[in-house]
């Protein structure tokens, strides 16, 4: 029987390998971020091991929610701004981040000629 999670560690090793010796960063590779979804028991990738459409939805809805939130409760909500107005602002601000780490972990995987993950 094979143990996935036994599989999963070790393409992650493999993986973390692979970017230190393409001359990445860790923090770049191996964010803190990550490392606690992996804590949580979440079996997350590199970043740079998904596509361009995968890295946009997730990083910018996550920063569209979390910014969005902060800035409604920090600043807008004493300002008297209607959600109705905050709400496309945070979508907007997530989707310009999305877009950027998505576009940069693509071009930067492409760059540096990464291996397919099902191949580590």
């Amino acid at each position: 029987m094979v143990d996935l999670n036994m599989t999963f560690q070790k393409k992650l090793a493999a993986a973390h390998q692979e970017l230190k010796d393409k001359g990445i960063s860790k923090l770049n590779f191996n964010p803190i971020g990550l490392k606690v979804l992996r804590l949580a028991g979440i079996k997350i990738k590199p970043l740079f091991y998904y596509s361009f459409k995968s890295i946009f939805f997730v990083t910018g809805t996550y920063f569209g929610l979390i910014w969005g939130i902060a800035m409604y409760l920090l600043q807008w909500k004493a300002q008297e701004i209607p959600l109705l107005l905050a709400m496309p602002v945070a979508l907007l601000a997530g989707s310009l981040f999305g877009f950027w780490m998505a576009f940069y972990y693509t071009r930067k995987a492409k760059k540096i000629n990464l291996s397919d993950w099902n191949k580590l």
